[in-house]
């Protein structure tokens, strides 16, 4: 398949996903045989996130804002996600919205932040890839530590502070 372009993807999430078959593969006219590829291919990739997940379609539905008889047709096969809902699926399944629609690309949004030695990266990775309660418990440990170096802070300015008027 032809690599996506930065004009590519708009084109891409702004239309039809058999368009955007098309447009990668140059074809003007895709055949009932291809879409019916394109919508299994799409349809096993949905189903791998939500298993994934450790979700059912009715949570993804919600956190999507999409009709759980949709979803149920993506599963199957049946359809397609219309361009304006591809962000939305790939939001509540926490995968990349180009990886969903195509295949192509990092299956996880994470995956594609560059980690520039300070672990910034690697925390954002982490956050992503835990569920809600994983990242409550993370988020309150960051908290904690944050709230703990802040206290060591002020206990070694008040020292400085007291050594000085001495």
């Amino acid at each position: 398949m032809a690599p996506f372009t930065s004009s590519g993807w708009l084109k891409a999430v702004m239309s039809d996903p058999i368009d955007d078959y098309r447009y990668q593969n140059n074809i003007a006219d895709i055949g009932k045989d291809q879409a019916a590829d394109v919508k299994l291919a799409f349809a096993e990739r949905f189903a791998f996130s939500i298993n994934k997940l450790g979700r059912n379609d009715s949570y993804v539905a919600k956190q999507a804002g999409i009709p759980r008889s949709a979803l149920t047709r993506y599963r199957k096969g049946e359809s397609l996600p219309e361009a304006k809902y591809v962000f939305a699926l790939a939001d509540a399944l926490k995968v990349n919205p180009r990886w969903l629609i195509t295949g192509e690309g990092h299956r996880y949004p994470a995956e594609e932040i560059h980690v520039d030695g300070s672990g910034e990266g690697q925390l954002v990775s982490l956050f992503r890839s835990l569920d809600d309660n994983g990242r409550q418990h993370l988020l309150k440990t960051a908290s904690l530590l944050w709230n703990d170096r802040i206290s060591q802070r002020m206990r070694k300015h008040s020292a400085d502070d007291n050594a000085a008027s001495e």
